[in-house]
């Protein structure tokens, strides 16, 4: 073999290196882009802003308040004249309920009632999440403005 044909290809060792630092930088890189909690909170209240949003409208086109409720898992939108630990079917169906995005979330205060009326209670909402680092986000609104994240 003849210096001249042997420089004009690469050898399996000198791939082999190179597509090993082309994953190293790729799993670096994907380690770096991990949610953080706060971007977790974030996600949380952008969805959270909707579901209560779309209860205020509920609320008002029925003309019956809404429970919001919270605990561990998720939270619930239901019927305020609605008994608390019914097992009727019926009245099973008129829940919303939906789990938090991620596990360690939560809400205080944990019961909000959302009126049918077209001006709403002031609404304060703090939501937590607690894991390696405790974040926190407070979602408002004044009762005639949207909710929204507040500073």
């Amino acid at each position: 073999m003849t210096t001249a044909s042997r420089a004009l290809g690469f050898t399996l060792i000198e791939l082999l290196v190179v597509l090993l630092l082309v994953a190293l930088g790729s799993s670096l890189v994907a380690l770096s882009l991990r949610d953080t909690p706060q971007h977790l909170l974030e996600r949380e209240a952008d969805r959270l802003i909707v579901v209560l949003e779309n209860a205020r409208a509920q609320a008002r086109s029925r003309s019956t308040p809404l429970l919001w409720l919270a605990d561990e898992q998720g939270y619930a939108l239901r019927p305020a004249n609605a008994p608390l630990a019914s097992t009727d079917t019926a009245t099973e169906q008129e829940w919303q309920r939906l789990n938090w995005l991620s596990p360690g979330t939560r809400a205080e205060p944990s019961v909000v009632i959302i009126s049918a009326e077209p001006v709403q209670a002031t609404l304060r909402l703090q939501l937590i999440h607690t894991g390696a680092v405790t974040s926190r986000l407070t979602l408002g609104s004044d009762g005639a403005e949207a909710v929204k994240v507040l500073p």
